[in-house]
Formats: structure tokens, sequence, C-alpha cells
């Protein structure tokens, strides 16, 4: 997770840490971590991979694209980790890293909330997550893939 001695923004903090949590539950970048895919510093290639992302949208802001993100997150399983995905989950990944963009830009933490109640759920647990939301790596719903919420497709 990104660390720093400055304070920042709220809703940046918000979105770093939904970031995190995304990229905690990402199934496929979870093994590569745990099985070193990425070499003896592979954890600290997922906390970097957390880095680029939030970088990326602190770049681009609302012009953001989900399929760049989706681009941008292949590239480096590829690079760093040496897997290549196809599986769909990078795309989910990016869907929901522009959702929590987009609420966190509002001042909306609630999914972030949720994710974090969820990880908190997790770590005590050991246990599948469910919930309302849908957690990256597993299957989007035909109603969550069609909601008014997907990004523009420009």
């Amino acid at each position: 997770m990104a660390s720093t001695s400055q304070r920042i923004h709220p809703n940046k903090e918000a979105f770093i840490e939904g970031a995190d949590h995304i990229f905690a539950s990402w199934t496929a970048l979870e093994l590569a971590v745990q099985q070193q895919w990425g070499g003896p510093d592979s954890q600290e290639k997922r906390d970097w991979m957390v880095d680029v992302v939030v970088e990326e949208f602190g770049k681009k802001g609302s012009k953001i694209d989900q399929e760049d993100i989706e681009d941008l997150l292949l590239q480096i399983m590829e690079d760093e980790f040496e897997c290549i995905l196809e599986d769909n989950s990078a795309s989910d990944v990016s869907y929901h890293l522009c959702k929590i963009y987009r609420e966190c830009v509002k001042g909306d933490h609630s999914t972030v909330d949720k994710l974090r109640l969820q990880r908190d759920s997790k770590d005590n647990s050991k246990a599948a997550v469910s919930s309302s939301i849908n957690v990256p790596g597993q299957s989007v719903s035909g109603d969550e893939s069609s909601s008014d919420e997907e990004m523009d497709q420009d």
C-alpha cells in the first residue's frame, strides 16, 4: 500500500485503500505473489503495482479509460510475474478500480468501507468472501455487468 509522510486528501486515501483491497482479493495476483512468480520480491512488486495504478488514475483523472487500466494490469502481470492472464480477471479488476475511483472522487467511500469489512472478515475467519459487491477475480453476475455504472466505451 502506498505510504507517505504527507497528509493526502481523504478521497485519494480512500481510493488507495480501495485499490489495495481490490488487489488483495485478485486471485491471480495473490497466487503470483504466494508462489513468488515475480521472484523473492513478489510482495514488493504487488505493492508497487498498487502505486503505479493509483499514479495512473492521478495523471488521467476522470479521463481514465477502463481498457487502459486493464492493459496496464495485463502488462505488469506479464512483465513482473511472467503470468499471461486469459481469465478476464484483469477486466474485472479494472472495472472495480474505475468504479471505486468515480465514487471516491465524489466523496463516496461506501464501497471502500464494504471492501474493508470484507477483508477484515476474511482475515478473521479465512472463509470465502460473499457480499453485495463483486470481488475481482470472481465471476461478475449478468445484472452487475450490465449496470448503468459501467464506464463509457469511447
